[in-house]
């Protein structure tokens, strides 16, 4: 009999894959630039990524009231008809048009493909294949980039256009994919706004909790820098402080993304090794430390420590996703993972802006300087309340 569960689990590989192989990623900022500025890239950049914050709030609790199937196929199709829009555009309205619906489908899809999956294993018994299914998941993601940095740059030579629109098309067949996936059935309630709200407000309540926090702080703080670091202007403005232009950057992230996906092989044995907790204490502090080294003109300290933060950034991603999905109940799994998403997008809205407006300054350093220490200032108020909270106990246990 076939494994319902782990047909699943290649169909989420291959829309892992179709959706991740973004042509684009090494040459998006000089297509940009042909129609603005890096200020007015930073500001759009942040200004989309502020309504994919909206749109993350409630997609995770739809997905979990109406169903993850319907609005998987509804984020990919608004990706690959987003994608299209910014590679056929004649002007600012045309890539503000493509990017807000990427954007708004990369909500859609946050929590509803993981959460479908996991369902089907944990329906199984197989919810322990989960953290090898989410790193393997991560292997993949990386290794398309790294195809599509490569690829990316011979047919950016060849026309502009076309990294964007193949990029829509593999959306596309993604969505094809998705209408292929079985869903297990979940009780649910009836729809209502009521119970929409309850949903949301339960669902994000899950991610709060007192021995959920360092999670939630690695989610905004740690997530949130590796996010804006990945996903937007910053990561291809820190190259290019240094003087790494549209074919170096291609080369730099293939070697980053290989390196991500050796250490990803390693994945269960690393998290044993350094512990769960002191484990992504240590990551933020290495990532914190990256950001300061960028900061400094020195090329080669620059490169390395793009590595790092690279490397940091892809490793916390799947860590928090497994905890998540086995802390959290079937019935509010989407919500939590979509609040997952949401914490680590939140300081883009911000970040994005604030680099582009910078770097036209002439002063991306001070903003890499301002990444570091929030990230290392954040860290030491953890441990310093990690530390009282300690002394706390053993005072009320010496009181007893």
């Amino acid at each position: 009999m076939t494994s319902i569960a782990l047909s699943n689990v290649k169909k989420l590989y291959a829309i892992t894959a179709l959706t991740n192989v973004w042509f684009f990623t090494g040459s998006w900022l000089y297509f940009y630039r042909m129609y603005l500025s890096d200020r007015q890239i930073g500001v759009l950049d942040g200004l989309v990524f502020g309504v994919g914050l909206i749109a993350e709030i409630p997609s995770g609790a739809l997905a979990d009231l109406l169903g993850r199937k319907n609005q998987l196929k509804i984020g990919l199709a608004l990706m690959s008809v987003g994608f299209i829009s910014q590679g056929l555009a004649q002007s600012y309205v045309h890539i503000l048009l493509g990017m807000l619906l990427f954007t708004i489908g990369i909500a859609f899809i946050s929590g509803s493909d993981d959460a479908l999956v996991y369902d089907s294993l944990d329906a199984e018994g197989l919810s322990g294949r989960w953290e090898k299914v989410i790193a393997r998941k991560y292997q993949i993601m990386l290794l398309v980039s790294a195809t599509g940095f490569l690829a990316g740059g011979g047919l950016y030579i060849i026309h502009f256009r076309l990294p964007y629109v193949l990029c829509g098309i593999a959306a596309f067949i993604a969505v094809l994919i998705a209408t292929n996936l079985h869903e297990i059935e979940v009780k649910r309630d009836n729809f209502s706004l009521k119970v929409y709200a309850q949903q949301n407000a339960d669902g994000m309540k899950y991610l709060f909790r007192r021995h959920m926090w360092l999670y939630a702080f690695m989610a905004i703080v740690v997530l949130g820098s590796g996010y804006a670091f990945d996903v937007g202007i910053i990561k291809p403005l820190i190259l290019d402080k240094f003087n790494f232009y549209e074919n170096a950057q291609a080369i730099i992230n293939t070697i980053a993304g290989i390196g991500a996906i050796l250490v990803l092989s390693k994945f269960d044995r690393l998290r044993k090794l350094l512990g769960e907790k002191r484990g992504l204490i240590l990551l933020a502090v290495l990532m914190g430390a990256g950001f300061l080294a960028t900061s400094f003109s020195v090329a080669v300290l620059g490169l390395v420590a793009f590595f790092v933060i690279y490397i940091i950034n892809t490793i916390v991603a799947p860590w928090l996703n497994d905890v998540v999905q086995h802390e959290v109940p079937s019935s509010h799994r989407a919500t939590a993972l979509s609040t997952l998403a949401l914490l680590q997008k939140l300081p883009y809205v911000v970040l994005a802006p604030l680099a582009g407006i910078l770097s036209t300054n002439g002063d991306l350093q001070y903003f890499l300087f301002g990444v570091s220490l929030c990230i290392l200032l954040t860290v030491s108020i953890l441990l310093l309340f990690g530390i009282l909270s300690k002394n706390t106990q053993k005072q009320k246990l010496k009181i007893r």
